[in-house]
């Protein structure tokens, strides 16, 4: 095993050495990757695999275990997070003259719903909150909240401007 993982090492060394600075140390071209050895019955039938597996920190015991086998790390970043009313404020703007006179979008009802309807992220309470579709929404364990991206705004201006969408998610038309 240690062969391999010399070997491994070696080219990622070498691959980073020949990167230009301002491309090795831009977070988007970083990423994590544990080696785990997969062991066979018997020891001249086991080879080395890579296994992806995501950090989960609501499991630090076990992520621990994974640090010997470290080998790259790749940073989760997002373009912004914004609290749910920041979200129904954008939201709101991008639609309000598409929308009825009357309409509204607020954080505690309709954008709640949309989150429930496309399943971005667990119910409050819920036993893992990390548990979420990091391309829209991310657990921030500091704040004991959720915090939504770019994308989960762009998404919902798109989708809630079609009706029948619209209809499927509140139960009534605009």
């Amino acid at each position: 095993m240690a062969k391999e993982y010399e070997g491994v090492k070696k080219y990622i060394d070498k691959y980073h050495s020949a990167l230009p600075s301002n491309i090795f140390s831009d977070p988007k071209f970083s990423f994590r990757v544990f080696l785990i050895p997969k062991v066979g019955n018997r020891e001249k039938t086991s080879d080395v695999a890579i296994e992806f597996i995501k950090y989960d920190p609501s499991k630090p015991k076990e992520m621990k275990l994974y640090k010997k086998f470290l080998i790259a790390i790749k940073e989760k970043r997002s373009n912004g997070e914004f609290r749910p009313s920041k979200v129904a404020k954008k939201v709101y703007e991008a639609l309000k003259n598409k929308m009825p006179k009357d309409w509204k979008f607020t954080a505690s009802y309709h954008h709640s719903k949309c989150w429930k309807y496309y399943k971005i992220r667990p119910k409050n309470g819920a036993k893992d909150p990390f548990r979420t579709n990091e391309k829209y929404c991310y657990y921030d364990e500091a704040f004991g909240q959720y915090v939504y991206t770019q994308e989960w705004i762009d998404f919902l201006i798109d989708k809630l401007a079609n009706k029948e969408e619209y209809k499927k998610i509140f139960g009534k038309n605009l």
